[in-house]
């Protein structure tokens, strides 16, 4: 599998792929400072929801998926202690027009 990291020029449109969690507050990212993960905006103009996580390059070679869960929880519960379950991690992807 090919992932394509950077920005594409001649593209009008957006999209992401994270294993992580949305939050409905965007005021959040000053929270997650230091903590490595991702922060990516809901493309839904009405949507006030924030998506945190890590995108899957930053799974490590050796790593299993239930280890990159639990690395991305760990780093969750540093920001949000007792706000989310490791259960409420999943694959997120969105997208939309850019323009």
């Amino acid at each position: 599998m090919k992932i394509r990291n950077g920005f594409v020029s001649n593209s009008s449109s957006t999209s992401f792929c994270l294993m992580g969690v949305m939050h409905k507050d965007k005021d959040e990212p000053e929270l997650i400072k230091g903590s490595n993960l991702c922060v990516e905006y809901a493309c839904n103009e009405c949507d006030d929801s924030i998506y945190i996580g890590l995108p899957p390059e930053s799974m490590k070679e050796d790593e299993t998926l239930r280890q990159f869960k639990q690395r991305i929880f760990d780093k969750l519960n540093k920001n949000f202690p007792d706000e989310f379950k490791i259960e409420d991690l999943s694959w997120i992807t969105d997208g939309g027009y850019n323009g």
